[in-house]
């Protein structure tokens, strides 16, 4: 086939940009339809290597822990006569830093024997890798494989925060160990939660205990010293064994009511009254709370079995326990209001017990030693005498101090026990660790593909480059920009061979 070219009006090699692109683009479509066997054979060649290298690619799983923190009710004031209401509990503050800590980490590496565990969970790519290393540059040591463990582990461990609820992410090329190293990481979360809860608890009971002691050596002393002064007065060397008795010691000067108050009465009513009824709405909302949680924990069980831990539903079911976990704000202001009228009942029975004595005196119960007792009762000694009585006055304010600080002692050990007791409800595990039934990466319908892609793209460029590296013309316009000679025309011919230029 032959015919003139059509005037363009322009030298040749001037042609305009959007005219040059389009005669590229037939160009290079142009190659695909010279190299179809090259194009197919570089596509299937590349998209077979990336199924090798998906085949032979570590899968990575991901765990997750979630646990809800909540505000107490039972956390006492320490080292006090009455409960001042409801302290915070730290909950999530610091939980991502405390989680992060390179010490955190060292000990979550020994808990979860990771060190041990590396070699058998690496993979055979990673193995030949760390044997090639191995051959080049000596076995690692224990404390440089540590090190590498630890940097990975920061890597891929990442706790963040959920409002109260507290989560751990670890991502692991181990399902077993990624299941591990969340379970290990909760617990020591929990524990060091713990630990920083009831250790400014468990110190004020040992200063206390260390007082206490200090006091009772204290009123060893003062014992010894009326002792001492009272065989003087009475001119006896007996020597008696100082043991501690309860005794009751008159309180001169005071006298007791002889009849109860009627205003008493009618408040300790009620007070009585109001109690009852507070208690049977906190009964009320502690039904209906267990009632929606177990509701709730009941539906995540079910979807547990049948729904993975990445789907919606699951999520769901997630957040509504840790939303039905929480007590109402309503029960917490009636405990705190249960506790008030408890401390004035208490405080109204004691006042009506103390009236109810039929002496006009009354006393006040201290501890003493039998042999002051037994020298106080002599006869011999007048306990209206100055000096005997300020003697016995000092004996009595120690006797005095030292049993106050055994009742501060006893609350705190009570607060100690309650606060223990009350931790589990500070922090509760929503969402335990699970085994993860499949992996998270690499994603294989993404990978596959993105390799589909990838492998047109390079049989693409092969079979364009092919054209562009044999040197040889198969458009027209080459000609033009080759020589600058514009063609006038096309002469068909009988053989194949294109022209080399």
């Amino acid at each position: 086939m032959s015919g003139p070219m059509p005037a363009t009006g322009r030298a040749p090699g001037e042609l305009d940009d959007v005219q040059r692109l389009w005669q590229l683009v037939l160009f290079c479509f142009g190659a695909l339809g010279r190299h179809r066997r090259l194009f197919a054979l570089v596509a299937t060649f590349t998209f077979v290597l990336v199924i090798a290298a998906l085949m032979v690619m570590k899968s990575t799983y991901r765990v997750e822990t979630r646990i809800l923190t909540q505000e107490s009710y039972l956390i006492t004031a320490l080292v006090s006569q009455s409960r001042s209401g409801s302290l915070k509990a730290p909950g999530t503050r610091h939980a991502v830093e405390l989680i992060n800590s390179r010490e955190n980490l060292s000990g979550i590496i020994s808990e979860a024997n990771l060190i041990d565990r590396w070699p058998e969970t690496r993979g055979t790519v990673r193995s030949l890798k760390d044997d090639i290393f191995a051959a080049v540059f000596g076995e690692m040591s224990r404390e440089d494989l540590h090190e590498v463990i630890l940097h990975t582990l920061a890597d891929r461990l990442m706790p963040y925060v959920e409002g109260d609820v507290v989560v751990i992410r670890v991502e692991w090329h181990d399902r077993v160990d990624a299941v591990q190293i969340a379970e290990v990481a909760k617990r020591r979360f929990l524990r060091a939660r713990k630990e920083a809860e009831l250790g400014e608890v468990n110190e004020t009971v040992r200063l206390l205990s260390e007082k206490v002691e200090e006091s009772r050596q204290r009123v060893e002393e003062a014992t010894e010293q009326v002792t001492t002064f009272l065989h003087q007065k009475t001119g006896s060397e007996k020597k008696t064994k100082t043991v501690m008795k309860t005794v009751q010691v008159k309180k001169k000067g005071v006298t007791a009511p002889r009849k109860k108050s009627a205003v008493s009465v009618a408040r300790k009513n009620e007070l009585e009254k109001n109690l009852e009824e507070t208690r049977s709405a906190i009964e009320r909302l502690e039904v209906e709370y267990n009632r929606k949680r177990e509701e709730a924990e009941a539906t995540l069980a079910a979807l547990r079995q049948s729904l993975g831990p990445a789907h919606p539903d699951f999520q769901a079911a997630v957040r509504t326990v840790e939303e039905r976990s929480r007590p109402p704000q309503e029960l917490g202001f009636l405990k705190r209001e249960e506790a008030q009228f408890e401390r004035e009942l208490t405080r109204l029975k004691r006042e009506a017990k103390s009236g109810s004595s039929s002496s006009q005196d009354l006393y006040e119960t201290v501890q003493v030693p039998v042999s002051v007792q037994a020298a106080a009762e002599d006869s011999r000694v007048d306990l209206d005498d100055p000096e005997t009585a300020a003697q016995f006055r000092e004996l009595w304010s120690t006797v005095s101090s030292h049993n106050t600080l055994v009742e501060r002692l006893a609350e705190a050990r009570i607060e100690v026990d309650v606060a223990e007791r009350a931790f589990q409800y500070r922090y509760r595990v929503t969402l335990p660790p699970l085994l993860p039934r499949k992996a998270v990466k690499p994603k294989k319908p993404l990978v596959l593909g993105g390799g589909f892609v990838l492998a047109l793209i390079v049989a693409f460029f092969a079979a364009v480059g092919r054209d562009v590296w044999s040197r040889r013309v198969f458009e027209p316009w080459q000609v033009e920009v080759a020589t600058g000679v514009p063609v006038l025309g096309l002469v068909p011919r009988s053989s194949d061979t294109d022209l080399q230029i």
